[in-house]
């Protein structure tokens, strides 16, 4: 009996993760990027030291958007859309933040 509810409970959480997979393929506001691409650039931009002049921080800007393939109009053409699902943005941003004040990425 425990046997077979652990293996309806596995194919459950297969089917599950393929859906959640195939539907990240087609999604109406992470077109440019992924969705984890676009939280690990957030992370990333949100890192940039402010006490810099305009100029470095520009050209670091630059050089982690390049490093992640992504350009800032990727990024504003997300957060548009973001705008228009309340709830998916607080998720995002919820994410970015956790992820921005915890330990660098490797």
């Amino acid at each position: 009996m425990r046997s077979s509810v652990v293996r309806i409970t596995a194919m459950l959480v297969a089917v599950a993760l393929l859906s959640i997979g195939s539907a990240c393929r087609s999604d109406p506001v992470f077109r440019e990027m992924s969705d984890s691409t676009y939280v690990k650039t957030m992370v990333a931009l949100r890192r940039l030291p402010l006490s810099i002049d305009s100029v470095s921080r520009a050209r670091q800007r630059d050089a982690v958007l390049q490093s992640f393939g992504v350009s800032a109009r990727d990024l504003e053409a997300i957060a548009v859309r973001l705008s228009e699902d309340p709830a998916r943005a607080a998720i995002v941003f919820r994410a970015i933040e956790n992820a921005a004040v915890g330990s660098p990425p490797k």
